[in-house]
């Protein structure tokens, strides 16, 4: 019986944290909509899960949800960011150690900003600033 309750218990936590997934990239979303569309941002952001980078597991990567935190960079005239201009959107990310602790808890392990076929990446523990009393 222990077993079938343990067992329970992980399917439960599953669909809780895959939830909290979903909530996160929905908001994102819907944070990043309304930003270009006031004139905040002079493209549009989209946030999606990706399989992540393999070299980047920690003990909370979650490979079957996912690992890479994707975020997508659009212009309306086409523009590709250069490669700066995605370090500096993944920067805005990574400096937030809180987002980035929020990222790990929920079983992403990559940080990606893409725009058009090229991309950078990140390893999110690295930037967690674990163990550093924040």
């Amino acid at each position: 019986m222990a077993l079938l309750q343990n067992y329970w218990n992980r399917i439960v936590e599953f669909f809780r944290e895959r939830r909290s997934r979903n909530e996160l990239v929905r908001n994102f979303n819907e944070d990043a909509r309304k930003a270009f569309v006031n004139g905040v941002m002079p493209l549009r952001l989209e946030a999606s899960v990706s399989r992540g980078n393999r070299k980047y597991q920690h003990p909370y990567s979650n490979i079957l949800l996912g690992t890479g935190f994707r975020i997508k960079a659009e212009s309306l005239n086409g523009y590709v960011l250069s490669r700066e201009d995605k370090i500096n959107i993944g920067g805005v990310i990574l400096s937030n150690p809180d987002l980035v602790r929020n990222l790990v808890s929920l079983g992403w392990d990559t940080l990606e900003v893409h725009s058009g076929s090229t991309g950078c990446q990140w390893q999110l523990r690295s930037f967690a600033m674990l163990g550093q009393g924040q």
